[in-house]
């Protein structure tokens, strides 16, 4: 099995080797530009920085959305974590 191939022993893919990290703890009171593009549809959608989280708040307004697009670009395959809290 090569690095990042499909292990048939398993029947997964495999992910041997991390070639970049990414994190962003979001310091500080704004999202950082030069890391995060930000898409916002509808007027009803914020959100704010504060204490290491993004807060986003919805509103009433259907059909808002907020899109945050990493600048940083990956390699498939990757593994991605997610903290969300509802």
């Amino acid at each position: 099995m090569i690095a990042g191939a499909y292990d048939w022993t398993d029947d997964m893919l495999k992910v041997k080797s991390m070639q970049k990290k990414f994190r962003d703890s979001f310091n500080g009171t704004e999202i950082n530009p030069a890391r995060w593009e930000i898409a916002a549809t509808g007027g009803g959608i914020t959100h704010t920085v504060a204490d290491g989280a993004v807060t986003i708040s919805t509103g009433t307004t259907l059909d808002d959305e907020l899109t945050l697009t990493s600048r940083t670009t990956f390699t498939i395959p990757l593994r991605v974590m997610v903290a969300v809290n509802m």
